[in-house]
């Protein structure tokens, strides 16, 4: 049989309420406050300030995702503006670079044709030299020729 059956069994009663039992509630109690006091209070203070850091870390983090995507459309709008500008001062540099090209290119073309009139006039130039130096040599050939016909004729022969 079970103890509590052969007490009862027995007709005695569970507990007896002498002095040994308000000892053991001043002690209970004791015990409670010692270790209320100088256990479970601190360890509720630190849990407490546990949950307050892990609270603050999450609305930081919070914050912080907050921010970084803001920042983040900030930097990708600065990105896309300063790509537009570079995209314009491209565009620019190509007109420069076609407007001076067709500038070298029409002082090419301005030199060259210098150049062919240059040589086109040192021809012409050339050109009546020779022709004043033919026209001399003509007249002088043929007074050559006109003396040795003439001459010939004036002997009696044949030219």
């Amino acid at each position: 049989m079970f103890p509590l059956d052969c007490l009862v069994a027995a007709g005695g009663s569970i507990m007896d309420l002498d002095a040994t039992f308000f000892m053991l509630i001043v002690i209970f109690f004791v015990t409670l406050f010692v270790l209320t006091t100088m256990l479970f209070n601190p360890l509720f203070a630190v849990l407490d300030a546990r949950r307050k850091a892990v609270e603050g870390a999450i609305e930081d983090s919070k914050t912080l995702g907050r921010d970084a995507d803001a920042k983040k459309v900030e930097f990708e709008s600065k990105v896309k503006e300063i790509k537009r500008e570079a995209g314009e001062e491209r565009e620019e540099l190509r007109r420069e670079a076609r407007r001076a090209e067709a500038e070298i290119l029409e002082k090419g073309k301005a030199d060259s044709l210098k150049t062919v009139e240059d040589a086109r006039a040192e021809l012409d130039r050339e050109i009546s030299r020779v022709r004043i130096g033919l026209d001399a040599e003509s007249q002088r050939l043929g007074q050559v020729l006109a003396d040795r016909i003439l001459g010939s004729l004036g002997t009696g022969g044949r030219p």
